[in-house]
Order: structure tokens, then sequence, then C-alpha cells
């Protein structure tokens, strides 16, 4: 029914959940060798939902902009 649909899924994956667990790999090497200087770049950004109570897989979600 949707075989028609994963490249375009496994586009979405590559690009989204397998880059931010690649990068997480790298980031707990990084700490295993003792090195820390990815931190240095961290920031900390406080956001309003542009929708609230919207319908998600599991309940209702707030929707956030990224």
């Amino acid at each position: 029914l949707v075989r028609h649909r994963t490249p375009e899924w496994r586009g979405r994956w590559e690009k989204g959940a397998a880059t931010a667990a690649a990068a997480t790999a790298d980031q707990l090497d990084a700490l295993d060798r003792g090195r820390a200087d990815h931190l240095a770049d961290a920031r900390v950004h406080a956001e309003r939902p542009s929708e609230h109570g919207r319908f998600g897989m599991c309940g209702r979600l707030d929707v956030y902009r990224t």
C-alpha cells in the first residue's frame, strides 16, 4: 500500500533521525577522548508555540516552529 512512499520516508529519516544519531555518536566519541569542544557551541532558546492543542498521534500537542 505504501511502498511508493518509502524513498520519501528514507530521505526524511536520513536528514533527520539518522543525522542526529550520527552527530550524537560523534559527540560521545569526543567525550570518550576527553574533548568537550562541541559544548562551547551550545545555546538556549525560549519559544512560544505557534499552535496549541493540535491533534497528534498520541493525543494533543503544541506546535513549535523550528
